[in-house]
């Protein structure tokens, strides 16, 4: 959907600052939680399948049928618990404390955070302006949380993967925007409940909000963070490919038409693929 370029531009804004936390987050995961072997390929592949179930599920029974507020008590549970574990992921010094004290804070943390960001979003629904004052602190809160989510994810699996994944996911997501339009409902029940998924950026004369759903950080940071132990090259490529295709497709888009990112943020993963053979065959000539 096409926005002004002021708010357009603050959304490409928080998007390269949340790619940029989920990459550096990466080697801090591989030191708090070592890993050995990729997860198998069958496993992430039903994975990936019962995460979308899920979602349908979440949309089709919770968010239609639970009253409102308790909807934002589950949001605000899954970000305390995300939460929990990823302040331990960008402040690795944490787990130096010991194995159950460790423990025992995060579920501290899980607790607190689901408190905070709860009241966090009660004040945010009191008004426009509470709204437009506070959304700063849930997009740095959210999308962090997101993207060091994604790395926790990234560094279990292959790179191919990734890759496949992403394409499975951006398929569904064509389908969930052009199609069956869930993608456009859960964007428009959040946005009025005031609950942001992802980046939001409020227009500076209307009452309402330019949004990037979390679920495009969360893969792009996936995919291009996969490639870590592999290239770092390729992991740079990709995550400037995609972040940029999700760029263009927020600068170029039409008023009042709705756009699946993730099939944009596939094809910036096949520019980025293609520019790192390029470069290897340059450096065999």
């Amino acid at each position: 959907m096409k926005h002004p370029i002021n708010e357009t531009s603050k959304i490409v804004l928080w998007l390269i600052a949340m790619v940029c936390v989920g990459l550096y987050a990466v080697k801090n995961v591989l030191e708090v939680t070592p890993t050995t072997d990729f997860i198998d390929p069958l496993v992430y592949l039903f994975v990936l399948i019962g995460a979308i179930g899920l979602g349908a599920v979440f949309w089709i029974i919770v968010m239609k049928n639970m009253k409102p507020e308790n909807v934002d008590n589950v949001f605000a549970i899954a970000v305390g618990m995300i939460t929990g574990r990823a302040l331990f992921i960008l402040f690795p010094f944490l787990n130096n404390i010991g194995a159950w004290p460790s423990f025992i804070a995060k579920m501290c943390l899980m607790v607190i955070g689901y408190y905070v960001f709860l009241r966090l979003v009660r004040t945010m629904q009191k008004s426009w302006k509470h709204a437009k004052k506070y959304v700063w602190i849930s997009n740095l809160w959210v999308n962090a949380s997101i993207a060091v989510a994604a790395t926790m994810i990234a560094v279990d699996i292959a790179p191919w993967i990734a890759c496949v994944a992403l394409f499975v996911i951006a398929c569904y997501d064509a389908w969930a925007v052009w199609k069956s339009k869930t993608m456009i409902k859960m964007a428009q029940y959040f946005l009025k409940r005031r609950i942001f998924p992802g980046i939001a950026v409020p227009y500076r004369n209307e009452e309402k909000f330019a949004m990037l759903g979390g679920g495009d950080i969360f893969f792009i940071v996936m995919v291009a963070a996969s490639f870590y132990r592999n290239d770092l090259l390729t992991m740079y490529l990709t995550a400037g490919s995609m972040t940029a295709a999700t760029s263009l497709l927020f600068f170029m888009s039409t008023k009042n038409k709705f756009y699946p990112a993730l099939p944009f943020i596939f094809g910036g993963l096949l520019v980025g693929i293609a520019l790192r053979f390029a470069i290897w065959t340059v450096m065999l000539i």
